[in-house]
């Protein structure tokens, strides 16, 4: 959750205007999470989607999700494959590697802890596209 958090703060909050593109983005990443087929189950696209739609009403999405009760076992692997397409997007916006080096700057000066998160991170979206490509 936080750096699905950390990741949509790039492209920012639903200010007056934008309503209409944070619609289209949240329905185009569900779309987009949900083609991982084998890897996202349809029973937690409303929680991905949801997370979202919090974050673009200025709530916290960690927050959000905690008050929305138990975490089930296969979430985790949905919102990783969102937040796998919500860096695609920014790096296709920022350039290459922007969400990467942006969620690196909020970590700070990484600790041995935080580099384990990230490095972990980043093998598990390599792990899903390889699966996700596998089954095409």
């Amino acid at each position: 959750m936080l750096l699905i958090g950390w990741a949509l703060a790039q492209i920012g909050p639903a200010t007056l205007g934008r309503e209409g593109f944070a619609e289209r983005f949240t329905t185009t990443l569900i779309h987009k999470t949900s083609q991982w087929e084998g890897l996202v189950e349809e029973t937690d696209l409303p929680m991905v989607r949801q997370v979202v739609i919090a974050f673009f009403a200025g709530q916290d999405p960690v927050a959000w999700r905690d008050q929305a009760g138990l975490v089930p076992d296969s979430e985790p692997r949905a919102m990783t494959c969102a937040l796998a397409q919500i860096a695609e997007f920014v790096d296709l916006v920022d350039g290459p590697g922007a969400c990467e080096r942006t969620l690196l700057a909020s970590l700070g000066e990484p600790s041995q802890e935080n580099r384990w998160l990230l490095a972990a991170t980043q093998d598990r979206i390599s792990e899903l596209r390889r699966q996700r490509d596998e089954t095409r």
